[in-house]
């Protein structure tokens, strides 16, 4: 996740871009906004 320090801003943003589209596809972020929606990581309460 530091791959984007060295690099110049334009591709270090190209490169998050990638993590993030990454993370979306494989559907980390869908288990992680329904634990949300459902009261984790609220006040604390992480689980």
């Amino acid at each position: 996740m530091y791959d984007g320090l060295d690099k110049p801003l334009s591709e270090g943003l190209i490169i998050e871009m990638e993590y993030g589209l990454r993370s979306i596809r494989m559907g980390e972020i869908y288990e992680g906004v329904k634990r949300f929606k459902e009261g984790a990581g609220r006040h604390g309460n992480l689980y």
